[in-house]
Formats: structure tokens, C-alpha cells, sequence
């Protein structure tokens, strides 16, 4: 990895527990309905898993917008997450 993707990681690291707190926050939603399907499925959850939960948030839009907002920090974050 590149050293700002490296700080990238840090900066994300840092927000999370955040959003954990602030369980209003779309990316917090986001974030907790990802943790509680992966507990489900232990494997991991795509994108459609979280278009499928019952949340009240269009994900597949919040989703697009951490995309581009993270780009490759955002996905290689969540595929670590999967893999645990």
C-alpha cells in the first residue's frame, strides 16, 4: 500500500468509532447494517445484501457516494473487514 493509503486507513480507523456512536448518521447505518449481516452470514456481505436489509436508507446511492468519496481505500477496507 501507498503511504496515503496508509493515512487514508488511519483517518478511517479514527471515524469509525464515531459512527458507532452516532447511530444516525447514514454511514453509521450503513456501517452497523453491514456488521450485523455479516454476523449473520459470517462469510461476507455484498452490496446487494445491503440493498436487500430492511434499512430506511437507499444504500445502493450512500454506497456510490463512499465510493467515490474513498475510492480504493473504502473498498479495500471493506474487503478486509470480509475477510475477517
Amino acid at each position: 500500500m501507498t503511504e496515503l493509503e496508509l493515512k487514508e486507513i488511519e483517518k478511517v480507523k479514527r471515524k469509525i468509532p464515531k459512527w458507532f456512536k452516532n447511530g444516525g448518521q447514514i454511514n453509521s447505518k450503513i456501517l452497523i447494517t453491514f456488521m450485523r449481516l455479516l454476523n449473520k452470514n459470517a462469510k461476507s456481505v455484498s452490496i446487494q445484501d445491503l440493498v436487500n436489509s430492511d434499512t430506511s436508507i437507499d444504500i445502493r446511492k450512500n454506497y456510490q457516494e463512499m465510493k467515490e468519496i474513498y475510492k480504493k481505500i473504502t473498498q479495500r477496507f471493506l474487503m478486509k473487514i470480509q475477510a475477517v
